[in-house]
């Protein structure tokens, strides 16, 4: 094994392979031949059909890499965008609530007070009627009475003299 072998490096940024070779015994470099060069070439045009080379595959693991933490920061803000609106509206929706349930109590107290009025006054009411009745019933016995004294008078006041006996 003391002939020169060659060891292709990696191509770099989708450029060509350089082929240096090293000899083994003299630790030489030699310029990369056109016909090394060819059949790089050659070489990579083949694998695109099929496989990817080592760089294209890290750039696109990268580019995939990138392009996942961007769509997990994306969906991410996104989530916390839709988290934040959902609180606004929840707070939006308690702070309404409150408004209706301050005005719903609002309006118990003044339909009570209503009530309390109307009792109120159908109170009075009854009072009052209570005691027209007994205002009327004080006029219909004085007017039985002067009734009767009318009576008694107008019996009183026929001559007896003049009443036919049976």
């Amino acid at each position: 094994m003391h002939g020169s072998s060659q060891m292709p490096c990696p191509p770099m940024n989708g450029q060509l392979s350089q082929g240096f070779s090293i000899d083994k015994t003299h630790g030489s470099q030699d310029p990369p031949s056109l016909k090394s060069q060819r059949a790089a070439k050659k070489k990579n045009v083949a694998r695109r059909g099929t496989a990817f080379t080592k760089e294209e595959d890290l750039w696109d693991s990268a580019k995939r890499h990138r392009s996942k933490s961007f769509t997990e920061t994306s969906s991410s803000s996104t989530a916390v965008e839709v988290l934040q609106r959902l609180q606004e509206k929840s707070e939006k929706t308690e702070q309404k609530q409150d408004q209706q349930m301050t005005e719903i109590l609002s309006r118990k107290d003044e339909k009570i007070k209503i009530q309390r009025d109307l009792f109120n006054l159908q109170k009075k009411h009854m009072k009052m009627s209570v005691q027209q009745k007994k205002k009327e019933n004080a006029i219909r016995e004085k007017e039985s009475e002067a009734h009767l004294i009318s009576v008694e008078s107008s019996i009183m006041s026929v001559d007896i003299e003049k009443v036919p006996f049976i």
